[in-house]
């Protein structure tokens, strides 16, 4: 992998984990995610982290997807190419 297509697709790969998830909840019902915080602080501790850490696997796996999917995409846009010689030498 050349440089380009690295910084293309850590830029990308990192945009879609962050404002993906920010867009979802900007145009979702706040009504609904106060009410889940709410619920999360009357459940025991041991639920509580459990959840949080199943949220955060959940995360990483939208993160690894995102990631895949912007290879695919910039391996379709910039595919790599193997190095050609200009001069043929035959030994």
């Amino acid at each position: 992998m050349n440089f380009a297509r690295v910084v293309l697709l850590v830029f990308l790969t990192g945009a879609l984990t962050v404002y993906v998830p920010l867009l979802m909840q900007m145009f979702s019902d706040t009504f609904e995610s106060v009410m889940f915080w709410d619920m999360m602080k009357s459940l025991p501790d041991t639920v509580q982290i459990f959840m949080l850490f199943s949220m955060f696997i959940g995360l990483a796996v939208i993160a690894h997807s995102f990631y895949q999917i912007t290879e695919y995409v910039i391996e379709y846009l910039l595919p790599e190419t193997e190095f050609q010689p200009l001069v043929k030498t035959e030994i």
